[in-house]
């Protein structure tokens, strides 16, 4: 039960947290967002948080 508990209740991510919705307007002012898009684009995948895209990296 207390491993269902924590599952079910996983706390957002820190990035996430910072702009709930989205946070591709961060785009234009990060260069390595930026070209993360093209990549992104190769993908056929946009992500609503490409700053968790760009961490992974």
């Amino acid at each position: 039960k207390q491993l269902t508990n924590i599952w079910n209740n996983l706390q957002e991510y820190p990035l996430k947290v910072q702009y709930l919705n989205s946070d591709p307007h961060l785009i234009e002012q990060v260069p390595l967002l930026k070209q993360l898009t093209k990549f992104e684009q190769d993908l056929e995948v946009e992500f609503r948080h490409i700053r968790m895209l760009a961490q992974a990296f």
